[in-house]
């Protein structure tokens, strides 16, 4: 999947989002705590999924995946629930924080090197 794609997923489900729940930084029931939970909930969904029932009939949204290429069959609910944890970490960080992309990860070299091998 190519990055603008992923992008384009993003924005397409944080649409879905805002129209089913709202606007989340209006909730003021709402906090990071809520959702690291609903994270963790989600997380579990997608990891039962994986080792519940698959298909062999993917979805129109799900084109091809590593596993029916290679199994036959494919986790698709947890596909489903990895899409709504990677818009539920965007959500969180929308509503609570405003970030300065370009300052991030700009640490010394040895940052960048820490996890090469030799």
């Amino acid at each position: 999947m190519e990055i603008q794609e992923l992008f384009n997923l993003y924005k397409k489900e944080r649409e879905y989002q805002k129209q089913m729940f709202g606007e989340y930084e209006t909730n003021s029931a709402l906090n990071l705590a809520s959702f690291l939970n609903f994270i963790d909930v989600t997380l579990n969904k997608a990891k039962e999924m994986y080792v519940g029932a698959w298909t062999r009939d993917l979805p129109e949204w799900l084109k091809k995946c590593i596993e029916a290429e290679s199994q036959g069959t494919a986790p698709v609910r947890s596909y489903e629930y990895l899409i709504k944890i990677f818009v539920l970490a965007g959500a969180a960080l929308e509503s609570y924080t405003e970030i300065e992309v370009d300052k991030w990860r700009t640490k010394d070299q040895t940052d960048k090197n820490k996890w090469r091998k030799e």
